[in-house]
């Protein structure tokens, strides 16, 4: 798999897949007002690009210190508090047991600055602001003593602001996606109206069938970001690095190479009895590789219908105990996302000059076919 990582630049850094699904299906945020929520902000990264693409925004962080840092971004840029709220707390979703949503609503004692949350620079195991500062952290710089929860429901509706409108929610916190996510889509059926156009989410134990539920019966189009991916590179010119020259060539001449990842199960993979692959169906049949699409360089869509199964199979990490996956559920349709798909026949790419554009020496080239303003080429 060594040879499989990605170069520097490009589209190797993981962030970058998620801002430019943030630019996707915010551009209409800077001519009407719209609405998103971030949970697992973290230190503001995200929050801080979809309040610049011109969003109202919620960012919810337990993180005490990474919450005072989203506030001060907010106030050090022009404009941006006025739309944004921060929610120092936990959120907790009440469809988990009584037992443990009530734990996470109840205030936890916390001297540390941090008190959890996922950040770079860890030292003797522990954030290096605390190394630094000891156990009087939060104390010596002014931060709150406790953290406590709120219930995601009441989250999610003080972000919709009475409109019943949420245009993008984030979900992004390595651990509590799957019961949101369950949460959100008993809010989704229920008697108050909620509608959420797009929803960008790492399935931390996330359950395939909520997946499932999401694009069969909530009408969701279900995209799959490249993190954690690596099969594919597209660089900035919107080629693949890992292809011949001018062209982008098919994932399944690695199949073989990857099928022995396909079948692993490792610490991020979603729960349930449904083992991955137990039909011999792999990945490569249940999507689609799109390129091109608004501000997105590439995205796998996941195929219409696809059973409980085949999200298992889907939600399995590709690389051997990566990260878990990160998703996009849209009510945008595949053909408002991306044009009709136009094949090129046969003839029209088979002369010498045709082959030599695409990077090959002499005819017959690969045969290829339009996608998102690219061509994916086959060898035949």
């Amino acid at each position: 798999m060594a040879a499989l990582n990605p170069p520097s630049g490009g589209s190797g850094d993981p962030e970058s897949h998620v801002t430019e699904a943030l630019a996707s299906f915010l551009s209409h945020c800077a001519r009407s007002s719209c609405r998103s929520i971030d949970f697992g902000a973290n230190n503001g990264w995200m929050t801080g690009y979809m309040l610049s693409a011109g969003s109202h925004v919620l960012a919810v962080e337990p993180s005490k210190d990474f919450a005072r840092a989203i506030t001060e971004t907010g106030r050090l840029n022009c404009g941006w508090a006025d739309r944004l709220t921060v929610r120092n707390v936990r959120a907790c979703a009440k469809g988990t047991s009584r037992h443990a949503f009530e734990t996470c609503l109840a205030p936890s004692a916390c001297g540390l600055c941090s008190c959890g949350g996922w950040r770079w620079g860890n030292t003797q195991g522990a954030p290096q602001i605390e190394v630094a500062h000891g156990e009087r952290c939060a104390e010596r710089f002014g931060l709150p003593a406790n953290v406590s929860g709120l219930a995601f429901e009441d989250l999610v509706w003080e972000a919709a602001a009475g409109t019943g409108e949420i245009d993008l929610i984030k979900m992004d916190a390595d651990g509590p996606e799957g019961s949101w996510l369950k949460a959100l889509s008993v809010m989704l059926h229920g008697d108050r109206p909620l509608r959420v156009r797009t929803i960008i989410v790492e399935a931390s134990n996330v359950d395939p069938r909520t997946m499932h539920h999401f694009q069969n019966k909530l009408g969701y189009t279900a995209l799959r970001l490249d993190i954690h991916d690596a099969r594919r590179h597209v660089t900035r010119e919107g080629f693949d690095a890992y292809s011949a020259p001018g062209c982008i060539e098919p994932l399944d001449r690695l199949q073989e190479q990857h099928e022995t990842f396909d079948r692993l199960r490792c610490k991020y993979s979603p729960p349930g009895p449904h083992r991955p692959l137990a039909d011999n169906v792999s990945r490569t049949k249940l999507e689609d590789e799109w390129f091109a699409v608004r501000a997105m360089r590439h995205v796998f869509h996941i195929r219409p219908n696809t059973t409980v199964q085949g999200w298992t199979t889907i939600m399995q990490p590709v690389l051997k105990c990566s990260y878990p996956l990160q998703y996009v559920l849209t009510l945008e349709t595949a053909d408002e996302l991306l044009p009709e798909v136009q094949s090129l026949s046969p003839g029209e790419h088979d002369s010498p000059e045709r082959c030599r554009m695409l990077g090959y020496d002499q005819a017959p080239c690969p045969r290829c076919t339009a996608r998102g303003g690219r061509e994916v080429c086959t060898h035949e």
